[in-house]
C-alpha cells in the first residue's frame, strides 16, 4: 500500500514528485493484470517462493544475504 504523503488538495498531487493520485492509480490499474499474470505463472510462483525463503533466512540471521549466495544456490538447485 502506498504511503500517503502531504497532498495538494487543489490538484490531488502529492508533494513527492507532484504526481496526481489519479495518475498513480491509473498507472497501477494498467500494471496490475501483468503483475498478477506473472505471479500466477510457474516462473512467478518460483520467484515468490524463493523470495519467501530468502526473507525467512534473513530474519533468522538478522542480516541480508549477499546476492552472490542466492545466485550460487540457484545454480546448485
Amino acid at each position: 500500500m502506498r504511503q500517503k504523503q502531504k497532498s495538494n488538495k487543489a490538484t490531488g498531487a502529492t508533494v513527492a514528485g507532484d504526481i496526481p493520485d489519479s495518475a498513480v492509480e491509473s498507472f497501477a490499474r494498467c500494471l496490475f493484470p501483468s503483475i498478477r499474470a506473472f505471479f500466477e505463472s510457474e516462473d512467478g510462483q518460483y520467484e515468490f517462493a524463493e523470495w519467501q525463503v530468502r526473507k525467512d533466512i534473513e530474519e533468522l540471521l538478522g542480516r541480508k544475504i549477499p546476492d552472490i549466495i542466492v545466485q550460487i544456490a540457484r545454480v546448485a538447485a
